[in-house]
């Protein structure tokens, strides 16, 4: 068990005594305000060390997790423009007239957090296992790997990758991301500044913020990433949806396969056409790049609508030709198309859900309508009594009087701070609810990790401490941890859905997903042929299951001419849909070899 003391802040490693981290060179120093000092602890539990990052609405710092004993990100919701940090270091205060931006950026923050705790065991994105709200805003806790984001990683492996290459890196990230808007959620920043090359060789896809953070028109200062953010997320009053991340997938696999950032889509305005260098050109098959040129059309009426699509086409070889002429329509008569998708895309901010003072005055009043309604009783069932037994009825008034009597006085002594209370029980319950509104004011709640359970339900209070119905002190914390189910599950049958459907049912039941894909004539492309271990077998928690998903490759009778043709380079006639000359890259892309990195 590492020394606190000894805890490096910037790599959360022991330093050995030594004033300068002999593992990475950081050297403790006050933290710049308005961060949060170095060495804070969050919720008793989570150490804060050096600042990661910060933006237009979050702040994220390393951390150290005191009960898992391991290194964290701690993300605070801190949006700049609306907040500024009190005197305590800690608290955050609202400035005048910006509490309902506030509030609806911290709602936002809440549910983006939550979903990407659903999000556990998906191997492309770092997930979320703890949120809290504490001075004045919302806290989300995740895991820490070490790695190397993108675009520091490609310059030290060869500047660019081949197809093969890029591909085994970026289809887990694509499969993750459907699995993303699947739940009602955008990205909206994805770029190789945010894409993380971990030591097991694999890619993860981080940065997870708020929509605002990313779009032109919120009260957030707006952060967007040159060459990567479309166009529509720069532009007020425009249309945003999976579409906007499929620009930026397109323009990352555009930096991977040649080594060179996009140009900036605003500048593109002039000249639609990505320069691409003809050295490069050669080793980039032609389907991908024509699926590359669909994902980021500037105008997103004529952009690949969805990721699934985006990956439908770079996973099976199109007809290039068609394509090509299909784009070469768009431009000459600009026509204005309407997306078929809009209305069964999520929308970039769902409709809010009722506020907390919203659902505290429910309960009241349902708790008042209960009440009145025992006082009626009471007093119908006393004159019953009364009437019935004469004399004996002062007696049982009496009694019941005194019965009513200790009852309001044993309510009245709960909210005695001076007096000591039993520990209420928790086990069973849902921690959400309890940390949304605490019934039991005289204990604090702390989520203190998570137990294997076969009784509790997953996610829900499997144990406490101390246990209930022992005496506490007022003020004394009760440790809980949530359930996260049997140790020992049943792998389950995904053969026939579709990958993204295969990935949440899979990793709902607490299986990581490795996704391969396989070439197949008979399984429709993007459905699941198989799973190894097969469906009903028994394994840990955690186990990996490898998702073997469809590249279907039609027998060779049925290819049409037109796929034959797309395989030769040579056939620049079929290729070139004006036939005046040129090449296919011309027509798509055009060739320079003077880019800049």
């Amino acid at each position: 068990m590492p020394s606190m003391e000894d805890l490096c802040l910037g790599c959360m490693k022991e330093k050995g005594g030594k004033a300068v981290c002999p593992h990475c060179g950081y050297e403790e120093t006050e933290q710049k305000a308005p961060a949060l000092a170095l060495r804070t602890l969050l919720q008793k539990r989570y150490l804060v060390g050096k600042l990661l990052s910060s933006n237009g609405a979050a702040t994220s710092y390393l951390g150290w997790d005191e009960s898992s004993m391991s290194p964290v990100v701690i993300r605070e919701f801190f949006p700049t423009t609306l907040a500024q940090r009190g005197e305590d270091g800690l608290t955050l205060k609202v400035l005048a007239g910006c509490e309902g931006p506030f509030q609806d950026g911290l709602d936002e923050f809440l549910k983006l957090s939550r979903i990407l705790g659903r999000m556990r065991n998906q191997p492309a994105v770092v997930p979320v296992y703890d949120i809290f709200e504490i001075n004045g805003t919302a806290y989300n806790i995740s895991g820490w790997e070490e790695g190397v984001h993108l675009d520091q990683w490609l310059p030290k492996h060869g500047g660019h990758l081949s197809w093969d290459e890029a591909r085994a890196l970026l289809m887990p990230v694509l499969y993750a991301v459907e699995a993303f808007h699947s739940m009602g959620a955008l990205h909206l920043g994805i770029c190789p500044q945010n894409l993380v090359v971990t030591q097991n060789g694999r890619m993860q896809l981080a940065g997870f913020h708020i929509n605002q953070v990313h779009i032109a028109r919120s009260d957030l200062t707006p952060v967007f990433y040159p060459g990567y953010t479309a166009l529509e997320q720069m532009k007020p009053d425009q249309d945003i949806g999976p579409w906007s991340d499929v620009y930026g997938l397109g323009a990352t696999l555009f930096t991977m396969l040649t080594g060179y950032i996009p140009k900036d889509a605003v500048a593109r305005q002039e000249d639609e056409k990505l320069l691409i260098p003809s050295s490069v050109a050669a080793s980039i098959p032609q389907q991908v790049a024509a699926a590359m040129a669909k994902a980021m059309r500037l105008d997103s009426a004529h952009r690949t609508k969805t990721v699934e699509q985006m990956r439908k086409e770079l996973s099976v070889s199109p007809n290039v030709t068609g394509v090509l002429q299909e784009m070469e329509r768009e431009e000459k008569t600009q026509a204005t198309q309407v997306i078929d998708s809009t209305k069964a895309a999520a929308p970039a901010v769902s409709p809010s859900s009722p506020s907390r003072k919203e659902k505290e005055q429910k309960k009241w009043i349902i708790a008042l309508g209960i009440s009145s309604g025992l006082l009626f009783v009471l007093c119908v069932v006393l004159m019953i009594v009364l009437f019935a037994q004469g004399d004996k009825g002062a007696d049982v008034s009496r009694e019941v009087s005194s019965e009513a009597s200790s009852m309001v006085s044993s309510e009245e002594s709960s909210q005695d701070p001076a007096l000591n209370h039993i520990t209420p029980t928790m086990v069973g319950r849902e921690y959400e609810d309890l940390m949304e509104q605490n019934p039991w004011s005289y204990v604090e709640i702390e989520l203190a990790g998570e137990v294997f359970d076969d009784s509790v339900p997953e996610g829900t209070i499997a144990k406490q401490e101390p246990e209930p119905d022992t005496p506490i002190e007022t003020g004394e914390t009760v440790k809980v941890y949530l359930s996260k189910g049997p140790y020992m599950r049943k792998v389950p049958n995904v053969r026939g859905k579709s990958a993204v459907e295969a990935i949440l049912e899979l990793t709902k039941e607490g299986f990581s997903c490795q996704v391969v894909e396989q070439s197949s004539d008979t399984v429709p492309d993007g459905q699941v042929i198989q799973t190894d271990p097969p469906s009903k077998e028994e394994m840990e928690y955690g186990s990996e299951v490898f998702v073997y998903v469809s590249d279907y490759n039609p027998p060779a009778s049925s290819k049409s001419s037109s796929s034959r043709a797309s395989s030769s380079r040579s056939s620049q006639s079929e290729l070139n849909p004006s036939g005046e000359g040129g090449s296919f890259w011309d027509s798509l892309f055009g060739s320079n070899e003077s880019s800049s990195r």
